[in-house]
């Protein structure tokens, strides 16, 4: 920033205010991006009941990019905001968007906006590290998927590691950091929600 003031006469106080207004209002839209997206499948059979589509917002923006993803997602059976916990090795996080498959058979996926490709490792170790929770609790885990909205919206892959030693637990940044729970109530929330899915009939 001082080498930009001294080149053109602006204060790098200036510089540095903008550079953080931006990156503000990319997060804020990012933000807005994911409640919007967790709007629409947390609440599809609510608003089937209502009759309305109360679960698309209504902010055209938002519309358009919600809908958009739903147009290729629409059948996918998800959960949002999943707690998992592995107690035997004293793992635990969140999982933003879980894709059930089939009986204890899933995805984890995440949604993503702005500039993502240098993050991308991080991302996937992220998921890598929650598919790595879920294996250890019987699961299948297919490997994990970002979805990332850059104006459309685009899908990145990687395979997952089987040998779950090989799953590293994500550095501890703000964008991945994980809270451990320590409420048993919500704890069993999270369980029953999961074999509820895994005592469906096939």
């Amino acid at each position: 920033a001082t080498a930009m003031a001294a080149k053109s006469g602006v204060s790098a106080d200036s510089i540095i205010e903008m550079w953080e207004m931006n990156g503000r209002a990319s997060r804020e839209f990012g933000s807005a991006v994911h409640s919007a997206l967790q709007l629409y499948e947390a609440h599809r059979g609510t608003a089937k009941a209502l009759g309305k589509q109360s679960n698309i917002h209504d902010n055209f923006v938002l519309k358009g990019i919600v809908e958009s993803f739903i147009s290729a997602h629409k059948d996918e059976n998800v959960l949002g905001e999943v707690l998992v916990v592995d107690h035997n090795t004293k793992r635990a996080g969140q999982i933003d968007r879980l894709q059930i498959l089939g009986d204890k058979h899933g995805r984890v996926t995440d949604y993503k906006t702005g500039k993502i490709q240098d993050k991308l490792p991080m991302y996937f170790e992220q998921c890598k590290f929650y598919s790595g929770i879920m294996e250890a609790a019987g699961w299948k885990m297919e490997a994990p998927i970002i979805y990332h909205w850059d104006g459309e919206w685009r899908e990145y892959g990687q395979p997952i590691a089987r040998d779950k030693t090989q799953v590293s637990k994500p550095s501890k940044s703000p964008a991945t950091k994980m809270a451990r729970p320590s409420n048993p109530a919500e704890v069993q929330q999270v369980r029953t929600r999961l074999e509820h899915y895994h005592n469906q009939p096939s």
